[in-house]
């Protein structure tokens, strides 16, 4: 080869070396050339992780990773489909930013199965109710003109058979807190211990009378109170014993917390009905007014610390009030069927829409609006899901990646009366009508 041509070829080479170097490096550090703003401009990335492990990534429909976790990067700032999904599995879609030299999370993804319900129990189910710990499931039935109370064991999935009589409208309690459970008949109240079912402790036998109304101690499951022959009474159940209280029976709303009859109380008021929280002690001490407020309270139905928390009944549905014991502050919040796990709180302003609060101060996020009413919302419990039953079909709600009605259909069903889940998240169980048959359905995830 000529002398002149070898030169030409180096002078060449190094003139091409200059001025790809550059773009070499700038690529290198994550840089890319962004054609609508004439610009360079340093990538983003995308880190996603969940299950299951096998499933493939797709940005803006490309193919960019086969399995769980993933790094996706040389992404530049913009809006992008994120699509993960895998066979026989519902995908998992979301539009998400990426910015300029910053990695976007999509952590705790679930995709869940595709999958037919499968009936495990036949009968009408009348009620299907979840202890506060999440371990036990109880439901009520009617089949071959019995009624029936089973429990459902969430952790060890087996179920058990309490009690069965001829129908007389059977209604189910469970405790505030760990998991023991009223049983209401025209005949007696039953106290049923899930670790031992077979031994039903009668309260019409400690009373000597059927009790007309019967309700959990506040923030306890060791002790009820009962109505019965206008007497007040707090039954012990670890002792099986019946004291009665030394206060006339309550004609409004009340309910009994360490030591303290709280009641309500209707004030006259030229423009407006008002009511007021009376703390009566039980050792015999002076009552004292907590607060006064407008409106009136329905209902108690926990104690928080020092808070009681108590509904409201309005239009939208139900109010819930915290109240201040200490200093009688009240925080009213219109929603129900609220429920609380780590920072965050589902609830309900009224029967078609649901709501997550999260953060200091809280934000309120729409979740779900539907045209069915919602009968029973569950959390997962070892993922940021929500499983939202309505009156007719099942969906997954993603809380970590909220956005209004973006949910996935598990099943639909004619008529559901609510669901809950094991706590291995494995499984959905649904009570309702599926296909013009009634009972218990069990729905893989």
């Amino acid at each position: 080869m000529p002398l002149a041509l070898r030169r030409l070829l180096y002078s060449a080479f190094i003139a091409v070396f200059l001025a790809v170097a550059p773009l070499l490096v700038v690529y290198s550090m994550g840089y890319r050339y962004h054609p609508e703003k004439h610009r360079f401009e340093r990538t983003g990335l995308i880190v996603l992780d969940g299950t299951p492990e096998q499933a493939t990534v797709l940005v803006d429909g490309t193919v960019r990773a086969t399995r769980l976790p993933a790094r996706i990067g040389g992404l530049g700032e913009n809006v992008y489909t994120l699509r993960v999904e895998q066979s026989g599995f519902h995908p998992w879609e979301q539009r998400v930013s990426v910015t300029s030299g910053h990695t976007t999370f999509a952590t705790a993804l679930r995709l869940f199965r595709i999958a037919d319900p499968v009936r495990i129990a036949t009968g009408t189910t009348a009620r299907l109710a979840t202890s506060a710990d999440g371990h036990w499931a109880a439901w009520v039935r009617t089949e071959q003109g019995f009624e029936e109370l089973w429990l459902h064991d969430l952790v060890r999935d087996t179920r058990t058979l309490v009690y069965r009589a001829p129908p007389q409208g059977i209604t189910i309690t469970w405790s505030p807190q760990d998991a023991m459970l009223l049983l209401h008949t025209a005949a007696d109240t039953l106290v049923v211990d899930p670790d031992a079912p077979r031994v039903l402790l009668s309260l019409r036998t400690l009373l000597s009378h059927v009790p007309n109304a019967v309700q959990w101690e506040l923030e306890s499951s060791s002790a009820v109170i009962a109505v019965a022959e206008g007497r007040l009474s707090r039954v012990h159940l670890a002792t099986a014993r019946a004291v009665t209280l030394p206060v006339p029976v309550p004609e409004t709303p009340f309910a009994v917390a360490r030591a303290t009859l709280y009641v309500v109380r209707q004030l006259a008021n030229p423009h407006d009905r008002d009511s007021e929280i009376v703390a009566v002690p039980l050792d015999g001490s002076a009552p004292h007014t907590i607060t006064t407020f407008p409106g009136s309270i329905a209902r108690f139905v926990g104690m928080r610390d020092t808070t009681l928390i108590a509904e409201q009944d309005t239009p939208l549905g139900v109010a819930t009030m915290d109240i201040d014991t200490t200093d009688g502050t009240i925080v009213i919040q219109n929603g129900y069927a609220r429920d609380a796990r780590g920072d965050a709180v589902l609830w309900r302003t009224n029967a078609n829409e649901l709501w997550m609060e999260r953060g200091k101060p809280p934000t309120a996020t729409l979740l779900v609006r539907r045209d069915a009413p919602l009968v029973d919302t569950r959390w997962l419990p070892d993922a940021p899901y929500a499983m939202l039953a309505t009156d007719r079909d099942i969906h997954a709600v993603a809380l970590d990646h909220p956005t209004p009605n973006r949910t996935t259909l598990l099943a639909t069903f004619d008529h559901i009366i609510g669901a809950t889940v094991l706590a291995d998240s494995s499984t959905l169980l649904i009570a309702g009508t599926h296909n013009d048959e009634d009972g218990l359905w069990r729905l893989p995830l």
